[in-house]
């Protein structure tokens, strides 16, 4: 064998452990995020929401009582009809599946983003992801739009 093909051989099991590896899958979800941040004016199409909403992520995080728990918002929209679209940005290989446990996460984010900011704004929970959501029961009761990969890059 060659050189040229042992190296090859080499860097295909080198990248075959790294594409497997948690850290390449954290590493899609900064990048899919970042993709989705840099294509606001696309994810306001989608939602055929006003151009002029404020747009930004949003965190919460307690000071010091161990019984209060914080949230991360990856993107909301602070839209001019009184109402604010909380956007959770999900990348997965295929599409996204809410499960009991995860419907209970999103649920706690919008309450304490509701307690923690004031807010009297009616609430809408979207969903970013690449591939879209699986319909389920929990999907269903709580995501009011998806946007896919593809609406990023409509003309």
């Amino acid at each position: 064998m060659s050189q040229s093909y042992l190296f090859w051989l080499s860097v295909l099991k080198i990248w075959q452990g790294i594409i497997h590896a948690p850290e390449y899958y954290n590493w899609l979800g900064y990048a899919f995020e970042n993709l989705c941040h840099k294509h606001l004016s696309a994810i306001r199409k989608a939602l055929k929401i006003n151009a002029d909403s404020l747009s930004s992520p949003w965190k919460y995080i307690p000071k010091t009582d161990v019984e209060e728990q914080g949230a991360q918002i990856d993107l909301l929209f602070d839209r001019q009809d009184d109402a604010i679209s909380l956007c959770e940005i999900k990348y997965t290989e295929t599409e996204f599946v809410i499960s009991k446990a995860y419907a209970e996460v999103l649920k706690r984010k919008v309450e304490v983003f509701k307690k923690k900011t004031d807010t009297k704004k009616q609430i809408f929970l979207v969903l970013i992801s690449a591939h879209g959501l699986t319909q389920n029961t929990y999907g269903r009761a709580l995501i009011s739009k998806i946007v896919v990969l593809e609406d990023l890059f409509r003309p």
